[in-house]
């Protein structure tokens, strides 16, 4: 479990990666889906539902 003090961090953090990092989930998803896959497919077995 995350405490309000290591939230903030996290979104410090996870915001300073991305901005960083433009399209870095796109590039991930692309290459997880492969040349013949869909990358949200395999976002929808991946992640557990709710």
């Amino acid at each position: 479990m995350t405490s309000p003090g290591n939230t903030r961090a996290w979104t410090d953090y996870l915001g300073a990666f991305h901005a960083e990092r433009p399209g870095i989930t796109e590039r991930v998803l692309v290459r997880a889906g492969g040349p013949d896959g869909d990358a949200y497919d395999w976002l929808a077995v991946a992640v557990p539902p709710g």
